[in-house]
């Protein structure tokens, strides 16, 4: 009683179609206006980015979002928002499958490509499951993360086979500052890397802190040091 409810057959936001939906409205609330609903999405990607960051503005997912750019693909997925009694934060969770997409992100110098598996943003967490991707020359299978923006930032990524070109994952070790500060010694890198599997966690903005566990083999390489250090 005093709810108004909304059913959505179809309609457009930007380039996102909505296929189906509904929201729920409690009108009979004084102090606000608490919501809910769900609603599914056919995507262009190209758009998903500005449209997270406007329902999630001031959060650090916002921020790493904001870095994204070129994004082009599609995807169905599905959009629950909610807003609670007497809270301020919107409540936003996002689940998609079978993703398909290729862009840019400004941390990683290297055009990036994601196929396959889910992908699901709540609680402040992302999860991605089963993800096939490529980074230029380099590419993994079955990756599998959890990035939680929560107090302290971190993540816990675990991979099945992967193949690293070196001078190209180098390239992008540059780009980061406090990884730099981890492998300075390091001038060049050529050769391949193929790991079996990958395991990777810790705090994100602490490098120093991370924990790795690679298994596999290598062909080719070749490691250039500093001055006054030898090459390998």
């Amino acid at each position: 009683k005093g709810v108004l409810h909304i059913k959505a057959r179809k309609g457009q936001v930007s380039d996102t179609l909505i296929k189906e939906g509904w929201l729920d409205i409690d009108l009979l609330n004084h102090e606000d206006i608490p919501f809910k609903g769900e609603f599914n999405l056919h995507s262009d990607l190209s758009t998903l980015p500005e449209v997270l960051i406007s329902l999630l503005p001031k959060t650090l997912l916002a921020r790493e979002l904001a870095r994204v750019r070129d994004v082009v693909g599609k995807t169905d997925a599905l959009l629950k928002l909610g807003m609670e009694s007497m809270q301020e934060d919107l409540l936003v969770e996002v689940r998609a499958e079978n993703l398909s997409l290729k862009g840019h992100y400004d941390r990683i110098p290297l055009p990036i490509t994601i196929s396959g598996g889910s992908f699901v943003y709540g609680s402040d967490k992302v999860v991605l499951k089963k993800v096939s991707g490529w980074l230029a020359k380099s590419s993994v299978e079955n990756l599998n993360a959890v990035v939680d923006f929560g107090q302290t930032p971190c993540f816990d990524i675990s991979t099945g086979p992967t193949r690293m070109e070196l001078a190209e994952i180098l390239g992008w070790l540059k780009s980061y500052a406090p990884v730099m500060e981890l492998i300075s010694p390091v001038k060049n890198a050529r050769g391949k890397l193929v790991a079996d599997k990958i395991k990777l966690d810790g705090p994100i903005f602490e490098p120093g802190k991370w924990q790795f566990d690679i298994t596999g083999s290598g062909s080719d390489i070749h490691i250039g040091l500093a001055q006054d250090r030898q090459a390998v």
